[in-house]
């Protein structure tokens, strides 16, 4: 699972949005917050059921935080569907979510723009929850909406309730939905649970179920003797296998420090483009150091991973090892980085470089990074990793170039015939050499 806080900038003003992304997901949900009718936690709640189905969620706020402490103001309103339109545009532009069919929830201050939105953009809405509504439309915007909409009201909330029968006398495809004993908001475990239930059945009625695509690779056989001298074999390798890639100014390399950083710095060279590196940690399980359950990378980035014994991201003593891991991340980034500022990557073609891979969470973690930072292409590319590891990276990036991947391989190290550990003034020195490189060029 992916988890990333992200901005999203429009109108002037910045959205905060955080968006969660299951393996293999079947469709995205947007859970529009604009007032409270759902505690924070309730919303939350919401995207963990969501989750557990296999939704995506980008929940998002469409006030900035000056406006969440005044009143909704008629330029705020005006300015709702732009802002919502922005968020839709975000999901359709991000290589992680464009794919996955949409649906929206939204509280009351939020209806009317998602109707309307949902009235100019029929082909990219598939499914509405409205919560509490207050929409003050036109019938003939509410006659536009062709998409199903699910209003639910509590009985106790009149406003919600006439405002509820009004919009459903237009809309051409509603159902109501009455939370008995309920006023503007939510706040019984038991009526909770009924509206969790509504809103993940109509989700899953109305978002068609997204296919992923599959692994495509041509099957290796296991290999009998080494492949690799060393790292820089490997990436030279390598660098001939990513040969389209070569003399393109929108390709960046970016090595996974430490080990990575050498084999990266071999296939820069040889397709003749910017070596960089991201800096990405793997967490572990607590009391069992060699069961991998996940991986960060900077900005808040996660990704969650089960291991062999099933421990999760979850596990009550886990925040120990994510504190650990994020001081090990600030710490490497200010060593390896120094002053360097950071390249460009939105819009840029991205090959991810690793000496190899076992349990893909560091590279899927540099994945959904990529991805925040809205890169055109997300290329893996390591020398070695088992094959049902390669299949499940490939189902998260847009390419992987791997050039062994057996079945059962338990150790990538047997790969290799030379692997000696890499100090960290290497790292600094191939980094500082690549950067110097293209500044040259």
């Amino acid at each position: 699972m992916i988890c990333s806080s992200i901005p999203i900038a429009t109108g002037g003003v910045t959205l905060d949005a955080e968006v969660t992304v299951p393996t293999h997901a079947i469709g995205i949900v947007l859970l529009v917050e604009a007032e409270a009718s759902l505690e924070r936690r309730d919303l939350l709640a919401l995207g963990t059921t969501l989750g557990q189905l296999g939704f995506a969620t980008l929940r998002v706020d469409l006030r900035d935080r000056g406006e969440r402490e005044s009143s909704h103001t008629a330029s705020w309103a005006h300015g709702c569907t732009q802002r919502l339109a922005a968020v839709v545009d975000w999901a359709g532009e991000n290589a992680l979510t464009r794919a996955l069919p949409l649906g929206i929830f939204c509280d009351g201050a939020a209806e009317a723009a998602v109707l309307t939105l949902a009235a100019e953009r029929p082909d990219e809405v598939s499914a509405v929850v409205v919560l509490s509504g207050r929409a003050n439309l036109a019938h003939e915007v509410l006659a536009c909406v062709c998409t199903p909409v699910l209003l639910i009201y509590g009985d106790a909330d009149a406003q919600g309730v006439a405002s509820a029968h009004a919009a459903a006398q237009y809309l051409p495809e509603a159902r109501l939905e009455m939370l008995h004993g309920v006023g503007r908001t939510v706040d019984d475990q038991g009526v909770l649970e009924r509206l969790l239930h509504l809103c993940s059945e109509m989700f899953l009625a109305h978002l068609p179920r997204h296919r992923t695509r599959p692994f495509e690779h041509p099957p290796v056989e296991p290999f009998s003797t080494r492949p690799f001298r060393d790292r820089e074999d490997a990436g030279t390798q390598l660098a001939a296998a990513l040969a389209p890639y070569a003399h393109r100014d929108d390709t960046l390399v970016l090595g996974l420090p430490r080990d990575g950083v050498v084999v990266a710095s071999a296939v820069a060279r040889g397709l003749g483009v910017a070596l960089d590196a991201l800096i990405v940690r793997q967490l572990r399980a607590p009391g069992r150091r060699q069961h991998v359950i996940g991986a960060i990378a900077p900005e808040g980035v996660m990704v969650s991973d089960t291991g062999e014994d099933g421990h999760r991201l979850a596990h009550a003593d886990v925040g120990l090892e994510l504190s650990r891991q994020h001081r090990a991340l600030e710490r490497l980034e200010r060593h390896f980085r120094a002053d360097a500022p950071w390249p460009v990557v939105a819009g840029k073609r991205v090959i991810f470089v690793d000496e190899g891979m076992r349990t893909g969470a560091s590279m899927r973690a540099a994945i959904a990074w990529a991805r925040m930072h809205l890169c055109a292409r997300v290329v893996v590319a390591v020398p070695v990793a088992p094959r049902a590891t390669v299949e499940r990276v490939a189902l998260e990036a847009d390419e992987v170039a791997c050039l062994h991947a057996p079945e059962g391989l338990r150790d990538f190290s047997q790969a290799y015939v030379d692997l000696p550990r890499v100090a960290e003034a290497e790292v600094i020195r191939l980094l500082v050499r690549g950067r110097l490189a293209v500044e040259r060029g």
